[in-house]
């Protein structure tokens, strides 16, 4: 491990430049505490520390649905172009501090090439830094702040949930899951407070605010929201939480704004059991109501309904490197690009991931999302997607890797939709290449989720 802070400067300096500010294009698998064949001792977690880490991948990809929105296709329906495609990403990363108080800064950029189309190069990026902080004994404070350049746009299906989710950001660019070539850029903030008023009792406050802009004005949205969550231990493992949200948003599409307000409570319960030193269960669920004030597009005429609400998420770890995710929510919201009409939808997002031997890696994931203009609408969409990743580790910061990803989506009795987005697509990806996974200072190791 390297020692002395002039080394910390100069690799600052170098992420930044091999990095330009986006997603990772490598399907990760569900966090452990698991060090793997190159791993050493856990972290102590009242320990100050600094770590500086670059990922890297260069791959191969074989589509067989190409659809950049640049080329001519002849017309929606026509059979869309198949072929190689190439993607570079990078990323950089730097955290500071200890368990409860420390500075995460992570940035990258990715580059997608499609040499047979005959087409220019797309770009991705995006940049995000989260701080969290302890105060006494009560207090805890966190505050983050998001950036994202996306080249692709994407319809649910993929979106990440997390337990008793208040908010849900789309996935990161990627030429798998985006059908369309639409230059969208985001700004995602985040600011919350939890005072523990005893060892069972403590209450949450946040705040957030969310904007996306699409280089051709369609879709565009902003939302601020505020949530309120109270917390009763009933148990040493488990929880009841009582939770409200409100969030007043203003979208825009083909010229016509439209104002969504939502008023949303859940009541849940959530048990987290260790099971032994290498197993652990969680499970959190949730449900209640929403309710929503909009305008009817036609006339302008209020509009408000009450639809059920809830959420659920399971984590199930194993053996040493095993685990299985799996969300659920339900909730009201804009599909943002798509149409500024709010729909009331159901997203589901699985994943299973560990290591076959002490080198072979494997993912599995597979998404659904589902939506209907609510309170009786006729239009709706489907979302589904999937994907299988098996990563070789080759040496202390090199891998080979091969992937498949499916994709589709249907779009049922949508008026009217930006220029080439197919109603109905579907799309499948194979993509083999290199990762690299590069400690400059320190030592990275997965903690245990929170």
């Amino acid at each position: 491990m390297s020692r002395g802070r002039p080394h910390v400067f100069v690799a600052l300096l170098l992420g930044l430049l091999v990095c330009a500010p986006a997603a990772a294009q490598v399907v990760q698998r569900p966090p452990r505490p698991y060090r793997g064949l190159f791993g050493g001792p856990p972290v102590d977690p009242n320990r100050t520390r600094q770590e500086v880490n670059i990922t890297a991948s260069l791959l191969g990809s074989y589509d067989d649905n190409l659809v950049p929105a640049n080329i001519d296709l002849g017309g929606l329906f026509e059979p869309r172009p198949e072929g190689y495609s190439g993607v570079g990403d990078a990323r950089f990363r730097y955290w500071f501090g200890r368990q409860s108080n420390n500075l995460e800064v992570v940035a990258g950029g990715a580059v997608f090439t499609y040499r047979n189309l005959g087409l220019s190069p797309e770009y991705a990026a995006d940049a995000r830094a989260t701080w969290s902080g302890t105060f006494g004994r009560r207090y805890v404070i966190r505050a983050s702040q998001d950036f994202r350049r996306d080249p692709f746009f994407a319809i649910g299906g993929s979106l990440p949930v997390f337990p008793g989710a208040t908010e849900v950001l789309p996935p990161p660019g990627s030429s798998t899951t985006g059908f369309s070539v639409r230059h969208s850029r985001m700004l995602n903030s985040r600011v919350s407070l939890q005072r523990r008023f005893s060892g069972r009792d403590a209450i949450g406050v946040a705040y957030f605010y969310n904007d996306r802009k699409f280089d051709d004005g369609v879709g565009d949205g902003d939302t601020h929201a505020m949530a309120v969550d109270y917390d009763r231990g009933i148990g040493a493992r488990s929880t009841i939480r009582a939770s409200y949200r409100y969030s007043d948003g203003l979208n825009v599409n083909f010229g016509r704004d439209l104002p969504l307000n939502t008023h949303t409570a859940n009541l849940g319960f959530t048990l987290d059991k260790p099971l032994s030193p290498s197993r652990r269960f969680y499970l959190s669920f949730g449900a209640g109501a929403a309710y929503t004030e909009t305008l009817n597009q036609i006339d302008g005429s209020p509009v408000d309904y009450w639809t059920p609400s809830g959420f659920a998420s399971t984590r199930i770890d194993w053996a040493r490197s095993w685990s299985l995710w799996g969300d659920y929510i339900r909730r009201v919201q804009v599909i943002e690009g798509l149409t500024i009409e709010p729909y009331v939808t159901d997203t589901a997002l699985v994943r299973l991931g560990g290591f076959l031997n002490r080198r072979l890696e494997m993912v599995l994931s597979a998404g659904f999302a589902n939506g209907q203009i609510a309170p009786e609408g006729v239009s709706n969409f489907q979302s589904y997607s999937g994907g299988s990743q098996l990563r070789y580790l080759v040496s202390r910061c090199c891998s080979l890797l091969a992937s498949h990803t499916y994709y589709a989506h249907r779009l049922s009795a949508v008026d009217t939709v930006p220029d080439g987005l197919a109603r109905r697509i579907n799309q499948n990806a194979v993509r083999v290449g290199l990762t690299i996974d590069l400690s400059l200072y320190g030592r990275y190791v997965d903690r245990v989720p929170q």
